[in-house]
């Protein structure tokens, strides 16, 4: 997650900019577009910008509610606050994340157990209920097929063999 691995960075001694770089080349292959938007905030950085405004740049290029969330945190805490609000966000994201997952294993588990349940009634009523089906077939299609001389018929539902 990279506001784990930005909270890790940052509380190891790197600056926001240099930690932002640093997530931003291990993003670079599972998440190019992140990495690139975490390039431009840190090369704003070093470019002179305050690192509130190349975060607010970073939000309104994105439009990301996530990211929108966590520059306004990271603003108001101020340069001194940064730690305590990757690390705060971090947790937030994963508890938030554990929820998801949760909840979709929740609804597959109800699926599945619908479909199962489904599929085994019908197996149950078809083995149970074919034979029943076939005998009663025979007996009252019997006369039936006695008038109309489809005599070949009678053998298919025949069942003393």
């Amino acid at each position: 997650m990279p506001s784990t691995s930005l909270s890790f960075d940052v509380e190891a001694g790197l600056t926001l900019d240099q930690a932002m770089m640093r997530v931003g080349e291990d993003l670079h292959h599972a998440h190019p577009e992140l990495s690139d938007e975490l390039y431009l905030v840190s090369r704003g950085m070093h470019a002179g910008c305050s690192w509130d405004e190349a975060l607010s740049d970073l939000s309104q290029r994105t439009n990301i509610s996530e990211i929108k969330i966590l520059v306004r945190a990271l603003v108001q805490a101020g340069p001194l606050g940064v730690v305590r609000v990757l690390r705060t966000y971090s947790d937030d994201l994963r508890l938030a994340s554990q929820q998801r997952a949760r909840t979709q294993v929740v609804k597959a588990a109800i699926k599945w157990v619908l479909a199962l349940l489904l599929f085994i009634v019908l197996t149950v009523l078809i083995v149970t209920l074919g034979p029943l089906l076939s005998s009663y077939a025979h007996f009252s299609l019997s006369p039936v097929i006695k008038c109309c001389g489809w005599s070949s018929l009678l053998r298919l539902f025949r069942t003393d063999r």
